[in-house]
């Protein structure tokens, strides 16, 4: 076999390689797109919620009193109710507040 020959099998195997890595490459970038990694988790926003003793909060318990937030009822939404609702406003389930309030 020719040094030529020997040349030209050894570059057509490093192209090989070279299409290969790129591949992989490729589907790398393309399973993080779909999936979401590499992704920067996003800052969870503070929200502010009013106890029912009337202190303005953005902490897991109210400084005045130390009562916990309300949250909604419905464990598919779960979000915080913010103001004295008897509904929450992101689904419309009812909230503890309509129990507090007429207790």
């Amino acid at each position: 076999m020719s040094l030529l020959r020997k040349i030209n099998n050894v570059n057509r195997k490093v192209n090989t390689a070279n299409r290969t890595m790129r591949n992989m490459d490729i589907t790398r970038n393309n399973v993080n797109r779909l999936t979401g990694a590499n992704r920067r988790p996003q800052q969870q926003q503070v929200v502010n919620w009013s106890c029912l003793c009337g202190k303005v909060n953005q902490g897991a318990f109210c400084g005045e009193c130390g009562q916990e937030p309300v949250y909604c009822s419905n464990d598919k939404c779960g979000v915080i109710i913010a103001n004295p609702a008897k509904f929450c406003e992101s689904c419309g389930t009812g909230t503890a507040w309509a129990d507090n309030v007429n207790s």
